[in-house]
């Protein structure tokens, strides 16, 4: 869930007093915690608004088709985790009504759009 994981990154961000250091899922243990968490949350968004960006471009498109534009600087072995996230991304959007899910597209899969782009 990226809408929850985004709230909980900020609230995080938000602590008072703020954390000291900070122990990340992978890399090491940052004595610089608010920069970690700002550049995450950055990041995510970054990621979110070049979802966007190619469900405008390309149309309404599949998860796979969608994974190769967004996903393009992704190493190929990190791609199952960023099939994940990318979801992720989608359900966020479709809840905020910035994107739309049209039906099933031929084999299987839903097809996801900009909202505004029916």
């Amino acid at each position: 869930d990226m809408a929850l994981y985004l709230a909980q990154l900020q609230r995080l961000a938000d602590l008072s007093p703020p954390l000291r250091s900070i122990a990340p899922g992978h890399g090491r243990l940052s004595g610089d915690p608010g920069s970690v968490i700002t550049s995450i949350i950055r990041h995510r968004l970054e990621r979110e608004h070049r979802v966007l960006r190619v469900l405008a471009e390309v149309g309404p498109a599949t998860l796979d088709e969608l994974l190769a534009h967004v996903y393009d600087d992704v190493d190929e072995q990190r791609i199952p985790i960023a099939r994940h996230s990318l979801r992720a991304h989608l359900d966020k959007l479709v809840r905020d009504k910035r994107a739309g899910v049209l039906g099933e597209a031929e084999g299987g899969g839903a097809r996801w759009m900009a909202v505004g782009d029916r």
